[in-house]
């Protein structure tokens, strides 16, 4: 069921909605939406839950040999396979996106000229400071969204390869020597 919208907002979303079909059409600025979603919307907003989410910068910065040794027991850095790497990635990554305070939203829109669409947003949720919300779209729908946020956001486990963790995995650096 499509979430409702005062009518000036509506105008809004039909706006957004004919540029989801018509490139050719401006795009409208969906800022205005922002202080909606957090009163009148909230409830179709916290209903619409994609998931949460980290960027792969942020996994990517616990993926080298020295951070490895510090969570396994293993004889030093001769002793670390590619199998404890992508073991080790898995576990941070669920970690990861278990503790994350990130998430992406989508609710259902529809305008009377246009097909149906999905409004999709990022939202940071902070227990004492609220939400902040960015990356507000009008994709046609929620799946093109998350299509559209890879390769750099990850939302479970399954949006990396084991190669990919390897190709990721910070290669460790000849030490040098006087």
């Amino acid at each position: 069921m499509a979430t409702k919208f005062p009518k000036k907002l509506q105008l809004l979303i039909d706006d957004a909605i004919r540029h989801l079909w018509d490139p050719k059409y401006p795009k409208p600025d969906l800022r205005p939406l922002i202080d909606y979603l957090e009163d009148g919307a909230w409830d179709a907003l916290v209903n619409g839950i994609v998931g949460g989410f980290i960027d792969r910068d942020r996994l990517v910065e616990f993926l080298d040999d020295a951070t490895l040794m510090d969570h396994i027991d293993v004889d030093g850095p001769s002793g670390i396979t590619d199998q404890y790497r992508i073991d080790f990635a898995r576990g941070r990554l669920d970690s990861l996106v278990e503790e994350s305070m990130y998430s992406i939203h989508a609710i259902d829109v529809e305008s009377k000229a246009m097909p149906p669409a999905s409004l999709c947003v990022m939202m940071y949720y902070h227990g004492q400071g609220g939400s902040s919300y960015y990356d507000l779209s009008v994709c046609h729908s929620a799946e093109d969204y998350l299509e559209s946020l890879k390769p750099e956001t990850i939302l479970e486990q399954g949006d990396l390869e084991d190669d990919d963790i390897l190709k990721l995995w910070k290669k460790p650096r000849a030490r040098k020597t006087r």
